[in-house]
């Protein structure tokens, strides 16, 4: 559990520490990977990714956008994934 939170936390890191629309930065569970592209997705950063090897997580990261839960929750389900207003 400690090395899979250090992995999400330098992946986190790497991709600039925030959502990169919203800004939130607050608290690190929050934050999720975000596929640009799903059909080159190989495997969920969230889920397998952190238990891979750090450089199969990066590869896999480098092709997500950095979102916070709420914001994620939305464009998943259709929304646009603008920040508040």
């Amino acid at each position: 559990m400690k090395r899979r939170r250090a992995v999400k936390q330098q992946l986190v890191a790497e991709a600039g520490g925030a959502h990169e629309r919203c800004g939130y930065d607050r608290y690190l569970g929050a934050l999720a990977f975000h596929h640009r592209d799903p059909e080159a997705k190989r495997f969920s950063i969230s889920q397998a990714g952190v238990a891979r090897s750090i450089e199969r997580a990066r590869a896999e990261a480098a092709k997500c956008i950095l979102l916070c839960s709420n914001c994620h929750a939305e464009g998943e389900s259709g929304g646009s994934m603008k920040p508040p207003v």
